[in-house]
C-alpha cells in the first residue's frame, strides 16, 4: 500500500532589506547551519557543509565579505580555482556543498539571482559484467512488491557504488541526499565516513523507493533505509540468499555462452556468429 510523503521542509524565514545588505557569508552560513541541523542532517552532512565553507571563507577573507558577492560574475571560478589540483568529482562535491548554500541564502531573500551549474559526471565503474548480465541484475520490479522493490534498490546500489552489503544494510534514511545525489556510508570496512555520488539511476530508483516505502507516518529519518516487512533491520545473510540466487542465474548464462563459443570454435565457425 501506498505511503504518503511527510514534508521536512521547515517553513522560510524572508530577511528584510536592511538585513540583506549587511549580511557577510560567515552570518549567513551560521544561518544555514542552524537551518540544515534543524532538518535533521547527520553529522558527516553537516561536517562536509563545513568543509565546504572554509573552502568559501579562503576567498572571502574569513567569511568577511558581503554574501551577496557569491553572485558576481566570475565567483564561481575563483572558488573552483581554491580548490586546488583535484578531479572532477572532488569538485562536483564541493560545488554542491556551494549550491545549497546559495540556494538557501536566495530562499530566505538574502541574494538575487544565484547560480551554480555543475558538470555533472558519473563515477568511473569497472566492467565487471557485460551489459547483458547487468539487465538480468537490474531488471526493475514491480514497485508495490516491497520485498523484491527494496532487494532491486540494494543492488542497483552495490554495482553503482562498490559497497559492500553490510554498509548498504546499515544505511539510514538521513544517509541520503537526493536532492544534491549523494550518499553517506558510515559502516565501512575501514571505519570511515565516506561521501559517495550517486549514479543517476540509482539516484531515481531510490527516490522512488524512499517516496513509496520509507517515507510518511511512524517513520523517522534516523530509520532504517533498507528493513524487513516490519521497518526492522534485517541480517545480511537474508538478503544474501536471493543475491546468490540472482547471481547464480547469471554465472549459469554466462559459462552456457562460454561452452558455445567453444562448440563453435570446434567446429570451425566464428566466435559471436551463427
Amino acid at each position: 500500500m501506498a505511503r504518503q510523503r511527510i514534508s521536512s521542509t521547515p517553513k522560510k524565514k524572508i530577511v528584510g532589506n536592511a538585513q540583506r545588505k549587511e549580511t557577510t557569508i560567515q552570518q549567513a552560513y551560521s544561518m544555514f547551519a542552524i537551518n540544515q541541523k534543524e532538518k535533521g542532517n547527520s553529522k558527516p552532512t553537516l561536517a562536509f557543509y563545513d568543509r565546504s565553507y572554509k573552502k568559501l571563507a579562503l576567498i572571502t577573507e574569513d567569511g568577511t565579505q558581503l554574501v551577496n558577492v557569491i553572485t558576481e560574475i566570475g565567483f564561481q571560478e575563483r572558488f573552483i580555482e581554491s580548490l586546488g589540483n583535484v578531479n572532477q568529482q572532488t569538485i562536483n562535491a564541493y560545488l554542491r556543498g556551494f549550491r545549497s548554500f546559495g540556494n538557501y541564502c536566495e530562499n530566505i531573500g538574502l541574494i538575487k539571482a544565484f547560480n551554480c551549474p555543475i558538470k555533472e559526471i558519473d563515477p568511473p565503474l569497472k566492467q565487471v559484467y557485460t551489459n547483458a548480465e547487468l539487465k538480468i541484475l537490474t531488471r526493475k520490479p514491480d514497485i508495490d512488491d516491497f520485498v523484491a522493490f527494496r532487494d532491486y534498490n540494494i543492488i542497483v546500489l552495490l554495482l553503482s557504488t562498490g559497497a559492500r552489503t553490510n554498509t548498504i544494510l546499515n544505511l539510514h534514511i538521513f544517509d541520503v541526499d537526493l536532492d544534491e545525489g549523494y550518499i553517506i556510508f558510515n559502516t565501512t570496512k575501514a571505519k570511515k565516513v565516506v561521501r559517495v555520488g550517486l549514479e543517476r539511476k540509482a539516484q531515481r530508483d531510490l527516490g522512488e523507493y524512499i517516496s513509496y516505502w520509507r517515507s510518511g507516518e511512524g517513520i523517522r529519518p534516523d530509520d532504517y533505509l533498507f528493513c524487513n516487512s516490519y521497518g526492522e533491520n534485517f541480517p545480511g545473510a537474508d538478503f544474501r540468499k536471493p543475491l546468490q540466487a540472482i547471481i547464480g542465474v547469471v554465472v549459469l548464462i554466462r559459462l552456457l555462452s562460454i561452452c558455445f563459443d567453444i562448440r563453435l570454435q570446434r567446429i570451425g565457425l566464428p566466435v559471436g556468429e551463427t
